[in-house]
């Protein structure tokens, strides 16, 4: 009977078998996989794509994979405040989009054309309970596998005093995060923002060498970068080159791995009142003192504006190119009051991407990338051919009016 028994048993257990290898095959799932802990936990993770995947294709809804990096990254931002046109994206650049989580179907576009899809941070509190940030981490990564997205960026610009204990746990949570993100998903990207320079801009003295090491790219916002002005109080350059290079050189002589780092790069311009007596020829434009965080002179005297705002201003002059700040600027005059106009155009922008290829640094990328959606389609691809120069596929631009429609109505 115990021989029988056995007999019966062997067989139960072979046709078992053969028919958890027949299931696990149409499923795609190697036969070596079978009984695999990891097997079983990707049978789960379909099941779970295929209820709650918004896209039609429900293989859109799963992460990029890879290196969560790529080997040269254009990572830029969507916009915050609204859900974006895919169609306005030339994707054959993009590789990774932060803020980009709100919009579904944003996701599922993306990810047919193999871009990554980044959450901005969930809010947080710089805190030394490590139980709390383990459970932030548990947050985000809930967060990102219920959305179907490829990573987080954090970006934190309060200021911290040097040394502080507060720059310590932020380092801390990056990393943290990170880990607790590969240890379920190796491609996932974790990303930090920090500002225009190493040098404790805006009274932010980070621990910048610690948050490097934590993240996987370093998004160094080069844009605004007036926002303490020390010298003179005119109107001026939203990120001039020779400010660019400045800011770089101090994340460098800090050590940090050049290879995390993302150069961004402003899609918008400024406008500023010029004081009452300014006339509107004039080249320098003094503005109002409006203080930020100690300094008495600030770009909070001026405002963003759009590429496509600047088709719509009136009785301007010529756009003229400064050769020191390596960057474009006109006069806008409404019968009482001057003002000035910076911006980036083609050629601007194309200088530092050079600059950035040189440099050996990861990649670059736009705040936001939106901002061009609304320009005229010949005017917008440059600005994204704009990046084949990073690439190396593209030389600078010679004409130093690359983009003078852009503010110059073509009637006029």
């Amino acid at each position: 009977v115990d021989h029988m028994f056995s007999i019966s048993s062997c067989v139960l257990l072979f046709c078992l078998a053969v028919y958890r290898w027949e299931l696990f095959k149409n499923k795609g799932i190697p036969a070596t996989e079978v009984g695999n802990p990891a097997s079983t936990k990707s049978v789960l993770e379909d099941a779970r794509v295929r209820r709650a995947c918004p896209c039609e294709n429900t293989d859109l809804c799963r992460p990029i994979t890879g290196l969560p990096v790529r080997p040269k990254e254009i990572f830029g931002f969507h916009s915050a405040y609204t859900d974006g046109d895919p169609s306005a994206y030339n994707w054959t650049h993009v590789t990774s989009i932060a803020w980009a989580e709100r919009d579904p179907s944003f996701m599922c576009v993306a990810h047919s054309h193999g871009t990554r899809v980044i959450m901005a941070a969930p809010h947080f509190v710089l805190t030394g309970n490590v139980t709390e940030r383990r459970e932030y981490a548990r947050t985000v990564l809930e967060t990102l596998r219920e959305n179907f997205l490829d990573g987080v960026t954090f970006d934190y610009e309060l200021p911290l005093p040097a040394n502080s204990a507060e720059g310590k746990w932020y380092a801390e949570l990056i990393q943290e995060t990170n880990a607790a993100l590969k240890t379920y998903n190796p491609s996932y990207q974790v990303s930090v923002c920090l500002a225009w320079s190493a040098d404790d801009v805006d009274g932010r003295s980070y621990p910048v060498q610690n948050l490097f090491d934590a993240a996987d790219l370093v998004y160094i916002m080069d844009y605004d970068t007036r926002s303490q002005v020390v010298d003179a109080c005119l109107a001026s350059a939203n990120a001039p080159y020779a400010g660019m290079v400045k800011g770089m050189q101090s994340y460098f002589n800090l050590g940090v791995d050049p290879k995390k780092i993302v150069l961004g790069v402003p899609w918008y311009g400024y406008i500023y009142e010029c004081l009452p007596g300014t006339a509107p020829t004039d080249r320098f434009c003094p503005i109002p003192l409006v203080p930020f965080r100690g300094v008495s002179c600030s770009d909070a005297a001026g405002a963003q504006i759009s590429l496509e705002k600047l088709l719509t201003l009136e009785n301007v002059t010529a756009a003229e190119w400064d050769e020191n700040m390596m960057a474009p600027w006109f006069n806008t005059f409404d019968g009482e009051i001057v003002r000035q106009v910076w911006y980036d155009d083609i050629r601007s922008l194309s200088l530092k991407y050079s600059w950035a290829k040189e440099a050996g640094i990861r990649g670059v990328g736009p705040y936001v990338f939106e901002y061009i959606a609304e320009l005229r389609s010949d005017i917008s691809q440059q600005y994204w051919s704009a990046f084949d120069v990073f690439m190396g596929t593209k030389g600078i631009p010679e004409s130093k009016n690359t983009t003078i429609d852009v503010v110059v109505p073509s009637e006029s």
